[in-house]
Formats: structure tokens, C-alpha cells, sequence
């Protein structure tokens, strides 16, 4: 069932191949032979492609929720918007003894700190929740208060908030070594 909705909901391009293939070997065969289904069906495929498409457009899957969700946040990295990020952070946030107020005053202090370079995610669902992977190239700006020069990956958990929209619930550094990202911020600041 989850490929069909994949194909159907989340991504119809192999299905839009699969038309076209169709629709030119059923106009090689109305080129041999002009048969009144032939014409029909030449008319009928790209309808249907067109039908995926507006279906496709139409419903957003979960996935298609969790993975907005993690492109908004790597965006906001990427371009140093902390209050952007900081909108993806669930109210219900968890990490150990932190809560989102923690994680929002470490991506206040060190976003303007470093560069940011996200690399493609990886996205698990574990019934209501999503589990999802990122790896982040940081580097170090030149007014930065730390040098950090590596790429880290990150381990979230994402589940809808009330209003449907999928946000974070908790991260965990995963590599080089496992650690929350809290940790990072000053003592002064905790």
C-alpha cells in the first residue's frame, strides 16, 4: 500500500513515464491501423497524467508534511534565520532535562556563528511519529566564540502538533558521538 501511495500521493513521475510509453506505442499502433479506441486512448493518457498530477498536488501525504517540515528548518540554517527554524520546534519539545526554550536560545547564539550546509535526510515512520536523519556541514564564521569545522549528524523526532503541521520533538547528535544539542550552549545561557 505504501508504494501505490507513493506513486499515486507523493511522487507520479514513474507513473507519467509509464503514460508516455503508453501513449506513444498506442499511437504507433493508430498509425498502423486507425481504430476508434486508439484514438480514445491517445486522448484518455494524457488526461490521466494530467488527473495524477492534480491529485498529486492536492493531497499532502504525512511524509510530504514531515518532509516540508525538515526543508524549512535546513533552510533556515542554511540562510541563518533563527526565528524560522525556531517556528519548526514543537511547544511539546523534549530533550532530557531541556525544553524549547533551550534549543531556541542555542540556535539564537550560534546560527549567526557558523555557516550551515545541509545534506539530504533520510525519513522513518514509527506510527505517529517520523524519525529522520540529517547530516549538517558546519563551519565556524570568523566572529564566532567556537570553532566548530565538521559535518554532524543530527537525529530527529518529528509528530503533528495540534494544528496538523509536523514539528520537532526532540534531536539527538548521533555523529562524531552522541550528544544533545543543548549541551552546546554556554552555562550562562542555560
Amino acid at each position: 500500500m505504501g508504494v501505490l501511495r507513493s506513486l499515486f500521493l507523493e511522487d507520479p513521475r514513474p507513473l507519467w513515464v509509464i503514460l508516455a510509453i503508453a501513449e506513444i506505442l498506442v499511437l504507433a499502433a493508430w498509425s498502423r491501423g486507425r481504430a476508434r479506441w486508439k484514438l480514445w486512448t491517445l486522448a484518455a493518457l494524457p488526461l490521466v497524467g494530467v488527473l495524477l498530477g492534480l491529485l498529486d498536488w492536492a493531497v499532502e501525504t504525512k511524509y510530504e508534511k514531515v518532509q516540508r517540515s525538515v526543508r524549512t528548518i535546513a533552510r533556515a540554517a542554511q540562510a541563518g534565520n533563527a526565528d524560522r527554524l525556531i517556528e519548526r520546534i514543537s511547544d511539546s519539545y523534549q530533550s532530557g532535562p531541556y525544553r524549547k526554550e533551550h534549543l531556541a536560545a542555542l540556535v539564537r547564539w550560534g546560527l549567526p556563528q557558523v555557516t550551515v550546509r545541509p545534506q539530504p535526510s533520510s525519513i522513518f515512520f514509527d506510527g505517529s511519529t517520523a524519525t529522520v536523519e540529517q547530516r549538517y556541514r558546519f563551519d565556524s564564521t570568523n566572529r564566532a566564540e567556537f570553532q566548530l569545522n565538521e559535518a554532524i549528524t543530527w537525529e530527529g523526532r518529528f509528530a503533528p502538533d495540534p494544528d496538523g503541521e509536523w514539528r520537532l520533538r526532540q534531536v539527538m547528535m548521533i555523529s562524531p558521538f552522541e550528544r544533545r544539542p543543548e549541551e552546546f550552549l554556554p552555562r550562562s545561557l542555560r
